[in-house]
């Protein structure tokens, strides 16, 4: 019989080319003894974790639900306390007159923020302004929270429930609209679950002048939104004897068992967890009640999590009685299983390493395993991508810089900002990425001096495209001795609306144009407020919102432009500027704001305009820290000589 000679070191050849698959079969033979003798144990100890588990996976699911909810309702509450300051709002409130532009901007609170109601009320609780016609002079039915805002004289926040009659004396076919989503049949949805911002609307002396209501219906993108990285779970609100869930299709009734325990999370009012089954599945359910001002109760949020994963673990686990031997085979197991380890983690180790300091910007680093087999192929396919994915960078920053030099390049020049007389003006850009979205130009032409300044939605390569359009479109208008500012907004809408259209892009920009003609500055088109300090001190905030509109969102926008003149006097200092400078926010949190910005101006308004904004710039960096900048910032200060 002929014998097989293995040479020294061969062995190990073999084992390097051996297919990973059967490297780890291997490996669990040696540990299969292990796992009968004390899979017993194991699996009950396993088992006893991972429903301890569960619990706290549905708790912290419940907690990031809740958390959505609150947060779409506090980015709401916040904007509406913004909106109540608006000095056009305010004056509809004091005088009780109806503003179409307010009209107007409720209806875009309406369309951006996706809400069902936004009114304003006179200090009585009446309707005085709302987008629809037929409703002003009736009420909202709300007059509970109405009351709690004139005893505490704050902004009320509350979760309510609103009838189906009440949101269609609102807009019938809203209310017919928002039942066929909740409920996805013809049959009206008798309540909605409703979330309320209140905000006083103060005048002048501080005195509440009206009421700034908003309403959000609850829909099911609530729910796909919350949880989307969340597998194997069930989501819902009930409120009544209604539901929405994720993943179950059709919404199931209300099984006894549910019942219960929403009932009795009701009686506590505090956050329940129970083990239940819904459809023949079983869950670990976590509800926590949402109740209204006065504490009564008025839905729930449902958070269930699958109990399938586990029960397939389980089943897949075999147990034999063979403990007599499984203390010598846990040793044995454990001596071996740190050689193979060792042996098989230590590459997947280094691959795991070299894949993310790769991820984390090191695109030259590449992986130096050389096996032969599964894991030896994903190491060379990972090398052949990491080539592919550092030439395409390369070439993508390469085709960025280009867009960033070209953008910088037709911003105006130190040379043409000196030509801008009778002004001293001083400049500063700052982008969030390579490419900001920004705009800001000096303009001269023959005896038209014109200032502008811009923001695009976003940033990056389309909104700097966007930018440079602008630009040039503008700078044509002007040498084609079009001077009327008016005149210029209608073309570049006109011109913008149509090549985003081409371009198929959702992009738009606020745009304010100043022209200044013989100590007159005359001001159009929507944009930040104009900050203009006078030579004694006196600081005006000029308000942009009612002089334009968005810039590319409609085909045209005719009816909104209007002018507000100003007249500067020697040494006036006048700031133009973009919300990255206002919104620019610290590591707590907090925003730079306008009043800051403000003070800041009028405390060196003596200085030279170059200084002033010196200051500014030097404020600001200060204030954010070493936070990220999230938004293009700039910045443009002019000084009446």
């Amino acid at each position: 019989m002929r014998s097989t000679y293995i040479r020294p070191g061969s062995w190990k050849r073999w084992l390097k080319q051996l297919p990973l698959e059967s490297k780890l079969t291997l490996m669990l033979l040696l540990v299969q003894t292990l796992a009968l003798a004390v899979g017993g144990t194991a699996v009950y100890l396993i088992r006893a974790s991972l429903v301890q588990q569960l619990r706290q996976q549905s708790i912290t699911e419940l907690s990031i639900f809740e958390l959505v909810y609150q947060q779409q309702l506090q980015q709401t509450a916040l904007g509406f306390r913004a909106q109540a300051e608006n000095p056009a709002i305010i004056a509809a409130a004091e005088n009780r007159t109806v503003d179409a532009m307010v009209r107007m901007s409720f209806l875009n609170e309406l369309w951006q923020r996706n809400l069902e109601i936004v009114s304003l009320l006179d200090v009585e609780g009446n309707i005085l302004i709302s987008p629809y016609y037929d409703r002003e002079g009736s009420r909202l039915g709300i007059d509970r929270l109405i009351q709690e805002v004139r005893n505490t004289g704050e902004q009320v926040i509350a979760t309510e429930l609103l009838s189906h009659e009440q949101l269609a004396a609102e807009s019938p076919r809203m209310a017919r609209l928002r039942s066929l989503e909740l409920q996805q049949s013809d049959s009206p949805q008798s309540q909605f679950l409703v979330q309320y911002t209140v905000t006083p609307v103060r005048s002048d002396n501080s005195v509440i002048a009206g009421f700034l209501v908003s309403g959000d219906i609850i829909q099911p993108s609530l729910i796909q939104d919350s949880l989307a990285e969340f597998n194997n779970s069930v989501s819902a609100i009930y409120w009544g004897q209604n539901a929405w869930m994720t993943n179950l299709d059709p919404t199931p009734a209300l099984n006894v068992s549910t019942q219960r325990l929403i009932d009795d999370a009701i009686a506590s009012g505090e956050l329940t967890l129970r083990v239940i089954t819904i459809e023949g599945s079983t869950y670990t359910v976590a509800v926590q009640p949402l109740f209204n001002l006065v504490k009564e109760p008025v839905g729930i949020l449902l958070q269930a999590t699958s109990h399938d994963q586990i029960n397939r673990l389980l089943f897949s686990a075999g147990i034999l009685p063979i403990a007599s031997i499984g203390l010598i085979i846990l040793v044995i197991t454990l001596v071996l299983g740190r050689l193979f380890s060792q042996w098989m983690i230590k590459p997947l180790q280094s691959l795991g390493s070299t894949a993310q300091a790769f991820a984390e910007g090191d695109l030259s680093i590449r992986t130096s395993i050389t096996a032969e087999d599964e894991l030896g192929i994903l190491a060379k396919v990972f090398n052949q991508m990491a080539d592919r994915v550092q030439a395409r960078t390369e070439s993508l920053q390469a085709e960025l810089n280009v867009a960033r030099k070209l953008q910088q390049m037709i911003l105006p020049r130190d040379e043409e900002l000196k030509l801008a007389s009778p002004f001293d003006v001083a400049v500063f850009m700052q982008a969030a990425t390579e490419v900001g979205g920004d705009y800001y130009d000096v303009l001269s032409y023959k005896d038209t001096l014109l200032f502008g300044i811009g923001d695009v939605t976003g940033h990056g390569l389309e909104s700097g495209v966007l930018m440079i359009m602008v630009q040039m479109a503008i700078r044509t208008l002007l040498t084609s001795e079009e001077a009327d500012t008016h005149r210029i907004l209608q073309i570049l809408n006109q011109v913008v609306y149509a090549n985003l259209q081409r371009m198929g892009s959702d992009r738009n920009l606020t745009l304010c144009l100043l022209k200044y003609d013989q100590g007159e500055l005359t001001i159009i088109g929507q944009h930040e407020e104009v900050l203009l300090v006078k030579n004694g001190g006196d600081i005006q905030r000029i308000d942009t919102l009612n002089l334009g509109m968005f810039v590319g969102l409609e085909p045209t926008i005719d009816l909104f432009l209007s002018e507000r003149k100003l007249q500067l006097g020697s040494q006036d200092v006048v700031v133009l500027y973009t919300d990255g400078l206002t919104e620019a926010e610290a590591e707590d949190g907090s925003l730079y704001g306008l009043d800051r910005l403000s003070g800041l101006v009028k405390t060196h308004a003596d200085l030279s305009a170059h200084e002033i904004r010196d200051l500014i710039v030097a404020d600001t960096k200060g204030f954010i820290g070493s936070q990220t900048i999230h938004d293009d910032i700039t910045l443009m200060v002019l000084k009446h000589r």
